[in-house]
This record gives structure tokens, C-alpha cells and sequence, in this order.
């Protein structure tokens, strides 16, 4: 972390920590980059095709850091609203009621952010057992 942007989070200490962590975070960037990649698809699917860079067949722990990387933004809005909702103190019913619902809905991003990490990871036992089951197979003819 730069010296500058140390100094800025000491200075927004009793803000938002949420908001604070962006500041000495490589995530933002990342999604940033990530998010550009996807606005320019096109572009990415001609050089992925011309280079063969091989992206499509990714690990599964890759494909789970990249779902994480796809919802890093509704992720940490929803972390915010949700440290807001607990932080509120003396505000209008209508703005409680909007930081309920909005810290809801970031509960239920991340349960859904969740499940497909958690499909992602049974798929690739699956195939990690179907590519066994194969290569006892092709041990059993040999013998």
C-alpha cells in the first residue's frame, strides 16, 4: 500500500470501513479490468481465437475467483448497505427500511454468489471422477 493511500484510510478511520477498504484494495482494479475485458468481448474473443490462449479451459478454483471477481461491485455495495443498515442510528423509518432492503438483497447476491461456487466445485469433482474412472478403466484392459 502507497504512502498516500495509507494516509487517506487513516484519515476516513471512523467513516465506512467498506468504503476504506477500496482504497488499499488491487480488487477494484481488477473488476475494473475484468468488466472492460467483458464491454469489449469481441475484441478479447478475436485475440483469444488468433493466440489460442487457452482461457476457456480454466481451472475450477480459477472460474471460482472469476465468479468472485464478476460480482466484486454488487458485492461491496451490499457490504456497505449492510454495514450502514448496522450502523444507523437516529434516522426516517422510509431510510431504515431502505438500508433493510438493500442489505437483504446484498444477503441474497452473496448466498447466490455461493451456490454457483458451490456448482462449480461439484462439476469439477465430477469430472475429476469421471477422468478417474476412465483411467482405471483403461488400466483394467491393459492388465
Amino acid at each position: 500500500m502507497g504512502e498516500n493511500q495509507f494516509k487517506l484510510i487513516q484519515c476516513q478511520k471512523h467513516k465506512v470501513m467498506s468504503i476504506c477498504d477500496v482504497f488499499g484494495s488491487v480488487r477494484p482494479k481488477i473488476c475494473a479490468i475484468v468488466q472492460l475485458l467483458h464491454r469489449h468481448k469481441e475484441v478479447v474473443d478475436l485475440c483469444e481465437e488468433h493466440y489460442r490462449l487457452g482461457h476457456d479451459s480454466l481451472p475450477s478454483e480459477d472460474q471460482i475467483t472469476l465468479q468472485l471477481i464478476k460480482t466484486y461491485l454488487p458485492l461491496k455495495m451490499g457490504e456497505i448497505w449492510w454495514e450502514i443498515k448496522h450502523k444507523q442510528g437516529s434516522v426516517l423509518p422510509l431510510d431504515r427500511y431502505l438500508a433493510e432492503t438493500l442489505a437483504d438483497r446484498y444477503l441474497n447476491w452473496s448466498l447466490a454468489v455461493q451456490r454457483t461456487q458451490l456448482d462449480l466445485l461439484r462439476g469439477s469433482e465430477a469430472q475429476v471422477r469421471g477422468e478417474e474412472q476412465k483411467y482405471y478403466g483403461l488400466i483394467r484392459g491393459h492388465s
